[in-house]
């Protein structure tokens, strides 16, 4: 039998070794300085006439001070400007702060204006613009499908004080013009699927209200991996995923996670470490921006926690990383 002063000796060991096993978990996100980041993005440039990043998870790059926590780009500018010996730099198409992936600045007003331009005329003819390669919880309730219709801000019918976001097929114009309604197409299919987990292709025509977090949630009933606060809308009924009502008491609660999808990646609990959003900005495309039938693309890898969760998940059977060299 161990000694008291031996079976201390052991526990304080384990516990090193489990609080090291953490830090070094592949779900460990740096974070980083302004500076840093600056660097970090410099030496990620997929494009260098309109300067395209392939943006890290956790920060928010695009044209908004208002943040509490957290770099913004109004940190990082001065850094990036000095890197690149440019005189400014304008943020044109960014992905949000816990999505990964392509994210374009232009040098110039002039540029600026024409790719904002496109990028307009492409929502109005509904053309696809972004596609999102993303792991998903599950399997999503149809390998493929759509969506067309409106994104909006939704409340609850008792008319408490909340707000959550829904998909609407009928509107009228009138709330689209007085910005009540986001017009929006989405599309998705699966890559590749396991027992726990898929990996989506969700391309879609504009990211706001969130659309591909909000789609892959309520439409498709596979929330994507990390998403704390739309997976929240499903839970498991004997291990069927089943949506709830956004407002009720038990969406308010913290996400649970399957316990085989946990122990796959490695957790012992959704509170052993944070787990990052599997949302990844692959590909850009702007339409004729070049010329007529000329498009201009962008495409950035998956971060490294997204490859290691495809691979502990067996989700590579097809390959966005290769797809992107």
């Amino acid at each position: 039998m161990l000694s008291l002063r031996t079976l201390r000796a052991v526990l304080r060991t384990e516990k090193h070794f489990h609080q090291s096993s953490r830090n070094n978990h592949p779900f460990k996100i740096s974070s980083y300085k302004s500076y840093e980041l600056a660097e970090e993005l410099c030496k990620n440039i997929v494009y260098n006439d309109n300067v395209v990043f392939n943006k890290p998870p956790g920060v928010s790059l695009g044209q908004n001070t208002e943040l509490k926590e957290g770099l913004t780009f109004d940190a990082v500018r001065p850094h990036l400007l000095k890197s690149l010996n440019c005189q400014e730099l304008f943020p044109a198409k960014v992905p949000e702060r816990y999505a990964s992936g392509v994210a374009i600045y232009c040098k110039n007003q002039l540029m600026l204006n024409r790719v904002q331009k496109c990028l307009r005329s492409m929502k109005g003819t509904r053309h696809l613009a972004e596609f999102y390669d993303c792991v998903v919880i599950g399997q999503p309730s149809t390998p493929e499908g759509n969506f067309e219709g409106g994104i909006t801000v939704a409340t609850p019918k008792d008319g408490r004080k909340q707000k959550g976001i829904k998909f609407v097929t009928e509107y009228s114009k009138i709330k689209v013009r007085n910005g009540e309604i986001k017009p929006v197409k989405l599309e998705h299919s699966t890559l590749s699927e396991s027992e726990y987990a898929s990996r989506l292709m969700i391309s879609t025509t504009t990211r706001k209200l969130h659309s591909v977090r909000v789609y892959a949630a309520t439409e498709i009933v596979s929330p994507i991996l990390g998403d704390h606060v739309f997976g929240r809308f499903v839970r498991y009924v004997l291990r069927k995923p089943v949506l709830i009502d956004q407002f009720s008491p038990v969406a308010q609660q913290a996400q649970k996670l399957p316990p085989d999808l946990l122990s796959k990646l490695e957790l012992s609990s959704r509170n052993d470490i944070e787990i990052p959003l599997h949302l990844h900005l692959c590909r850009v495309q702007l339409k004729n921006f070049l010329g007529k039938n000329e498009h201009l693309e962008f495409r950035a890898k998956p971060p490294d926690f997204f490859i290691w969760t495809c691979e502990v998940l067996h989700l590579n059977k097809v390959s966005i990383a290769s797809a992107v060299n």
